[in-house]
């Protein structure tokens, strides 16, 4: 007989500020091998049940109900960088099992990432170093906070197979997932905003979006010529060269580790190894007059963000009052950003773009962590910005668009 390894019996979760409650009465067991995968939309308390479960301490919200785990467990969140707790990764991946993490990473394909330093890892990379460092522990229960946004497909079947070859052996997942990516006898839980309970998902029509209105038509805006990144002795980029017009959408692809953030850095004038040039509207661009020219929403969305205070932002980058109310947002007033969900701090991310001044808006791959309510929105001003001729480039680590771009696999 297998071992319950987690119970929760009648757990919500309430807003102490607001006396409101995000989730009421969850219910649910787990016993070894087993998975439970968590879904629902963006802002309905999944990331905070997961850390309610790890026991983290949660300043402002309430927890009641009974949460019982009998194993160490280990939460692996889902921006990285909170967990990357030396600069080197060897040193990080010898906290556990250091031949088992070796043989993960060769799995992953990416072995070379030994010799590397932490902060000078891609997006995609630092969750890898973070999955593996928690995937070689003694932990028997794990709790995966969207363990798959930014992967590539490749990495994500990877990082699944792994997953499904630990539940042989006795682990268990707990795993807060907006891919929809397949596992074998796993429970899903439904989170439904209405109710704010879990409920059984129901099957859904398949809801399209809006097609883009790209141009490429428009005057030349930013030209990128054989621009060379150098990171750790490496060539991460190599005499990489595009035009960018007004009104334009261009796509950035490659599996993870290709240089495409390092490519925006080195747009936005971040980027300190860059060699080549870059010109803005036939001009050469000097780093110091980027700035308001460009926007960048990363991949860590809190990083644009200047205040803890939503209306204190809002009044300073004059964000209109309806904006707020047609993204949904409303409801985040006096909650300080350090409790919105991703979702929500890349929506009000893309609403201090539409409110900037910036020419060229770059979307540093966010796709895979928004549902589609989410998704809506993000192509609904994608479509305004290049209407209004402004230019736009987004990462992705998928290969397959419908549009020109650059892939750095090649």
């Amino acid at each position: 007989m297998r071992e319950e390894v987690a119970k929760l019996d009648g757990v919500s979760l309430f807003l102490v500020r607001r006396n409101e409650e995000i989730l009421k009465d969850v219910s649910f067991s787990l016993s070894e091998g087993e998975l439970i995968v968590i879904r629902g939309p963006t802002g309905s308390g999944k990331s905070l049940l997961l850390k309610s479960i790890a026991g983290s301490n949660l300043q402002g919200i309430k927890v009641r109900g009974k949460i019982k785990t009998i194993h160490e467990k280990i939460r692996v969140p889902q921006d990285p960088s909170s967990l990357l707790l030396t600069p080197s990764v060897r040193t990080l991946l010898s906290f556990h099992d250091f031949e088992k993490a070796s043989r993960l990473l060769e799995y992953f394909g990416k072995e070379e990432l030994l010799h590397r330093k932490t902060y000078h890892l891609s997006y995609g990379e630092k969750k890898i170093i973070t999955l593996l460092h928690a995937l070689t522990s003694s932990s028997k229960l794990l709790l995966l906070d969207e363990p798959f946004s930014g992967l590539d497909s490749r990495r994500r079947e990877t990082l699944k197979w792994i997953i499904d070859e630990e539940r042989k052996r006795g682990r268990s997942f707990i795993i807060v997932d907006h891919t929809a990516s397949p596992f074998e006898n796993g429970k899903i839980l439904y989170i439904s905003t209405a109710e704010k309970r879990i409920t059984r998902q129901k099957r859904k029509h398949r809801r399209e979006l809006p097609p883009l209105r790209n141009s490429k038509n428009g005057r030349e805006l930013l030209k990128i010529n054989k621009i060379t990144v150098k990171v750790d002795g490496k060539e991460i980029l190599k005499n990489l060269s595009f035009t960018l017009n007004e009104g334009e959408l261009k796509f950035i692809s490659g599996e993870n580790g290709t240089g495409k953030t390092t490519l925006l850095h080195a747009i936005s004038g971040w980027g300190k190894n860059a060699e080549g040039e870059i010109n803005y509207r036939g001009k050469k661009w000097k780093k110091k007059d980027r700035k308001k020219k460009t926007f960048f929403l990363s991949q860590t969305p809190e990083s644009s963000f200047f205040s803890l205070n939503m209306d204190y932002m809002s009044r300073r980058s004059g964000i209109p009052e309806e904006k707020i109310e047609r993204s949904s947002l409303e409801k985040l007033k006096g909650i300080p950003s350090i409790y919105w969900s991703y979702g929500e701090k890349v929506k009000f991310n893309l609403l201090l773009a539409d409110s900037s001044e910036a020419e060229i808006i770059m979307i540093d791959e966010t796709f895979s962590s928004l549902d589609y309510k989410s998704l809506l929105f993000l192509y609904q001003n994608l479509n305004r910005w290049l209407n209004e001729n402004r230019g736009i480039i987004i990462t992705t680590p998928e290969t397959g668009t419908s549009f020109e771009g650059v892939n750095l696999d090649r």
